[in-house]
């Protein structure tokens, strides 16, 4: 066989992926072309968990910013506006030991939110969820510290999962 035929032969598996429209995630987006903004006023809270909307919105903002293909900004000067409403904080009990006491525990939430551009147009309504798991510990503050970890975990994992449905479209 030929030098140009191997060389053809080598590459020849990136010219048919290129071709079938494959495109790498994170470098395009389902938006429409004129959306280049979002704002992300801080999300409600009607659960009875009080102030995890703060850690919510700031874990939302945070992976926007990160993402970096909508830029984050004031109400007045965006495209769109992501609202969101923490409807269920749980502490759930998974695991105990032999006297009955917790061992694990899973923190669960479940929050709404839509994203509408500048002429009220409804771009997205759905709702979701977010889980995180931690353990028990013996100290009470290490088990409070460890919850509160698992609010920001399960934020972040959230918030992770929203940026890939609202860019991505999935």
């Amino acid at each position: 066989m030929d030098r140009q035929l191997q060389i053809s032969l080598i590459f020849l598996p990136f010219f048919i992926i290129a071709g079938c429209g494959y495109h790498l995630v994170g470098w395009d987006s389902s938006l429409p072309t004129h959306i280049q903004s979002i704002a992300i006023p801080l999300f409600s809270n009607k659960s009875i968990e009080p102030g995890i909307e703060h850690e919510l919105t700031a874990r939302v903002r945070e992976e926007f910013i990160t993402d970096g293909r909508l830029k984050v900004v004031e109400e007045d000067r965006a495209d769109t506006i992501l609202s969101g409403e923490i409807n269920r904080y749980s502490l759930i009990p998974l695991s105990f030991d032999s006297q009955d006491n917790v061992t694990e525990y899973r923190v669960e939430m479940e929050i709404s939110v839509k994203l509408k551009d500048i002429k009220d147009t409804l771009l997205i309504n759905q709702m979701l969820d977010s889980k995180w798991d931690y353990e028990v510990k013996r100290e009470l503050t290490s088990t409070e510290e460890r919850r509160i970890s698992a609010i920001k975990y399960a934020s972040r994992d959230f918030a992770r999962r929203l940026v890939n449905i609202v860019i991505g479209g999935f």
